[in-house]
């Protein structure tokens, strides 16, 4: 831009003024108001439609100019793309790349929130992402397929801080599907997101439906070996899923099918022990076995290590201070057992040798390690469906190798659970309960109290499922429900 500079002060004075009034003008023009006058608050149902009031480039951008979903007209006089559908009888669709919509809200106190949205869609891969003030604080969240385009499905975003005080949300629409839109735009909702409080976000599915697969997290990976594909037979595949790109991979395949083994990582190498053998040829199962195999995440390779002293499956695997610990689960008959068992890794000619035998007999149970003890919880007393479920919670330090250390009692009775470590707490999910009953509860535990507290239920039962820790948010798949085997993969918001 050139400037003139004026002969004469007044002229001068004249010029700037008038440039002054010029972008206030286009500033007030800016400004996007309200659609129903007043601003939208936390917790409120935001139908797409009612996005505010100022026009094109102000209050919302659309690529065209006429109303393509023809519905607009009968309820607001706009270029957006308004159509019959949704929850309140019109939706907005024919969304595109680079097309946005704003909503004036009201946060009424500043903390961590979520964004939840309806939307329709009959293809996978479309992505939006959502702003306040002008800030991206969702990043991508991926649309699904809904299963076409006036079914809708509930998706949420991560969580993310706000201030207090009214504010801009702006939805912005990034990619779109072959069929050329990211959706069809129910509503939204900003929901407040307390300390504790679990969020689970739909993620890639697992390549197959699975269950009784056990698992181990390493270098930022979940790693998922084994389990039942149809019922009852075990599977040799094994997968990793990286949460940084929400892909699964396939990876070399086991050298048998296992299922109910001890899974455990010590850095490059994950350790499978023991498990329930699938004969690929009679499809009939051995209950107990004593080989270990050691993968190696690097080379994607596994080799023999050295053998259980007896036959197990259905126990518990544990690593810490660079000792493998198993301990529990049955024998041969499928009768429960004690032992505990630990090998040292750092010996050059290691061996498994016995340690204080757990207090009671358990499978099917639970092991975390948690600041250097090995935390073994719930299980069962016997096998199938009639087996006893215990909520017994105890210990092992490695300190103390004399004894198990009995902590507080599991809220409830839970066998073939799945259970993580966040580095101060313990967090159990879903599960088996009294009776054979398939659960979706789950209860976190704080040594430094002693208590069990319950936290946000999981969207949906799962009987022996898989989970991991990883930077901050736990992995939860698999697993079995009502409807069968399940490739479900979910993941939480970060742990506060």
């Amino acid at each position: 831009m050139r400037i003139v500079r004026a002969q004469h002060g007044e002229a001068g004075i004249g010029v700037k003024r008038a440039v002054i009034e010029t972008l206030e003008t286009r500033r007030l023009l800016s400004v996007s108001t309200p659609f129903h006058g007043t601003p939208f608050v936390v917790n409120q149902t935001i139908q797409a439609e009612d996005f505010d009031k100022g026009g094109e480039a102000v209050s919302y951008h659309d690529t065209t100019a006429a109303d393509l979903g023809s519905m607009g007209s009968n309820y607001r006089s706009t270029s957006v793309d308004i159509q019959a559908g949704g929850s309140n009888g019109y939706d907005v669709g024919y969304t595109v790349a680079g097309e946005w919509l704003k909503y004036t809200v009201n946060i009424a106190q500043a903390g961590t929130y979520q964004l939840q949205a309806s939307i329709a869609n009959a293809n996978a891969g479309a992505t939006f992402h959502v702003e306040f003030n002008g800030a991206n604080v969702t990043g991508n969240i991926a649309v699904p397929n809904s299963g076409g385009w006036q079914t809708y499905k509930s998706v949420s975003s991560n969580t993310f801080t706000l201030s207090s005080g009214v504010q801009v949300m702006r939805v912005c629409f990034d990619h779109v599907t072959s069929a050329g839109a990211v959706g069809n735009f129910d509503d939204f909702k900003i929901v407040p997101v307390t300390t504790g409080t679990l969020v689970w976000k739909t993620a890639a599915s697992a390549p197959i439906g699975l269950a009784e697969a056990q698992t181990a997290s390493a270098n930022g990976k979940m790693y998922v070996f084994g389990g039942y594909y149809t019922p009852w037979l075990a599977t040799n595949h094994a997968y990793s899923y990286n949460p940084s790109t929400n892909a699964w991979a396939r990876l070399a395949d086991m050298p048998q099918p296992l299922t109910h083994m001890g899974v455990a990582a010590d850095g490059r190498y994950i350790y499978i022990a023991g498990g329930y053998v699938t004969n690929p040829t009679t499809k009939q199962q051995t209950f107990a076995s004593a080989i270990v195999w050691r993968y190696d995440t690097q080379t994607n390779t596994y080799s023999k290590f050295i053998s259980l002293p007896s036959p197990r499956g259905a126990g518990a695997l544990a690593v810490v201070n660079n000792q493998l610990h198993f301990f529990g689960g049955v024998n041969l008959n499928r009768v429960g057992q004690t032992e505990h068992w630990m090998l040292d890794l750092t010996n050059a000619s290691p061996k498994w040798v016995a340690q204080t035998p757990m207090p009671f007999t358990r499978n099917h149970l639970a092991a975390v390690v948690l600041d250097g003890r090995i935390y073994a919880m719930g299980g069962q007393e016997g096998t199938d469906d009639k087996a006893p479920d215990p909520d017994v919670l105890v210990y092992f330090d490695p300190k103390h190798p004399d004894q198990w250390t009995a902590v507080a009692d599991l809220p409830a009775a839970r066998s073939h659970m799945a259970a993580i470590s966040t580095g101060d707490h313990i967090i159990v999910m879903a599960g088996e309960g009294t009776g054979g009953k398939i659960l979706a509860s789950t209860v976190e535990y704080d040594p430094l109290t002693n208590t069990w507290s319950p936290m946000t239920a999981m969207p949906d039962v799962r009987l022996a499922p898989v989970a991991g820790y990883i930077n901050g948010r736990i992995i939860f798949a698999t697993g079995y429900s009502a409807k069968g085997l399940q490739s479900t993969t979910w993941i939480s918001n970060p742990i506060i």
